[in-house]
């Protein structure tokens, strides 16, 4: 499209991207003395964290929010660079300018990666690179340098990680941390390598050497968001405003099992499987995992087993307390 503006509504969500405002979590802990350890014991996740805010309505909390001066605005330059911080990241456009802001980036490191012999890939600020062994210092050295000169962004040493591939005492391959080896300058041997493991993460999924995996946390988030839809679901089904007495679970299984066909779970068999075909129907190749099957073969008894729990508290609930009253959470 040629031409000098964008369109009203284009136009609304770009400034809403690029002039956007936030607030640091660190900063509302601290400012409302919040005990987060504590929190955490009891099970409540960070996101949740506005309800610990010191007023009862959530337009309350915000003018509290305001009037504490704890909104921070992407118009304010960082401290470090002197520019501003960019847009939020989860956006289709933070995706795209990330694409095109470092295009001349992935050129020169593809061209570099043919010509000396290692891989290179990134998605969005995930960048993986393998290579032998020698090459690691050099390589992390440039990038961060070439990064943070060139395109005036940060990666933190904290979250560089060096997995090293070789066989432990036992003859079998395992992925180990290098980093932390380096840094406590130890020798390998059959007593202490355990506790050295570490797999190499990428896009959800993780190698140890000798399976591939998907990454513990994505599925504890699955487990989570799964069990907080069955309380939604068996919640109104008790709901006085229910107009039929029964749970509805055809959604709740096509979203969160092997029934459905765009879930999670799919992603998970499609993943561990040799060949799949993708929602096109075209053929892809998979990870051939046993190691993934394995870890969500039990996702349909969790389900079932979940479900019927919180059937039961509500069932109790509605026996003791009455229909009429406000569900209240188990």
């Amino acid at each position: 499209m040629d031409s000098a503006r964008l369109p009203a509504d284009q136009y609304l969500i770009y400034k809403a991207l690029t002039r956007y405002s936030y607030v640091n979590k660190n900063s509302l802990i601290k400012k409302y003395k919040i005990n987060i350890d504590k929190l955490k014991k009891q099970g409540y996740r960070p996101d949740v964290i506005l309800e610990f805010i010191p007023e009862k309505k959530d337009f309350e909390k915000f003018d509290r929010i305001r009037k504490d001066k704890l909104i921070v605005t992407n118009e304010v330059p960082n401290k470090k660079t002197g520019r501003p911080n960019g847009i939020p990241q989860g956006s289709g456009m933070s995706a795209m300018l990330s694409n095109l802001y470092l295009i001349g980036f992935d050129k020169m490191m593809h061209d570099r990666a043919r010509k000396e012999g290692f891989l290179y890939r990134r998605y969005c600020d995930d960048i993986l690179i393998i290579c032998d062994s020698d090459k690691t210092k050099q390589l992390k050295d440039d990038v961060i340098e070439i990064i943070e000169k060139d395109y005036f962004l940060t990666i933190q040493d904290k979250k560089v990680e060096i997995i090293d591939f070789h066989k432990n005492s036992k003859g079998i391959r395992r992925s180990f941390n290098q980093k932390k080896i380096a840094e406590k300058n130890i020798l390998l041997d059959e007593n202490n390598e355990k506790f050295y493991y570490k797999s190499l993460q990428y896009l959800g999924f993780e190698f140890n050497g000798k399976d591939v995996l998907i990454r513990p946390g994505s599925l504890s988030r699955y487990y989570k968001k799964m069990k907080a839809r069955i309380l939604k679901t068996v919640s109104m089904a008790y709901s006085p405003n229910s107009k039929i007495d029964k749970i509805l679970k055809k959604q709740l299984f096509e979203k969160y099992s092997h029934l459905g066909k765009r879930n999670f779970l799919k992603y998970a068999y499609n993943a561990a499987s040799v060949r799949y075909k993708n929602s096109n129907g075209e053929e892809k190749d998979g990870m051939n995992s046993p190691a993934i099957r394995k870890q969500v073969k039990r996702h349909f008894d969790i389900l079932v087993r979940s479900l019927n729990i919180k059937n039961a508290d509500r069932f109790r609930w509605k026996v003791s307390k009455g229909k009429g009253e406000k569900l209240k959470p188990t």
